[in-house]
């Protein structure tokens, strides 16, 4: 697999890019691998961009796996 080296990152692109990383739970390099993969096309619309937020989110909160029963009791809730 190709390797690529930046150089002369400016100070405030790099504190973005490290801060994603860390709010994302990934390494500098695979922020930047993703971004890059994102940005060009191999990730849809950015769905698993959103994907991967929402299942962080969830992680954080400790809430309960998202199943199907799941959907289908809050789609119904408050329906008579």
């Amino acid at each position: 697999m190709p390797a690529i080296t930046l150089k002369n990152i400016p100070d405030d692109l790099y504190e973005r890019i490290r801060f994603s990383a860390q709010a994302n739970y990934r390494s500098i390099a695979g922020e930047i691998l993703y971004r890059l993969s994102t940005s060009l096309g191999s990730c849809p619309s950015g769905r698993h961009e959103l994907l991967e937020r929402l299942a962080a989110a969830r992680s954080r909160r400790k809430l309960p796996a998202l199943t199907q029963e799941l959907l289908d009791q809050a789609r119904t809730q408050g329906r008579s």
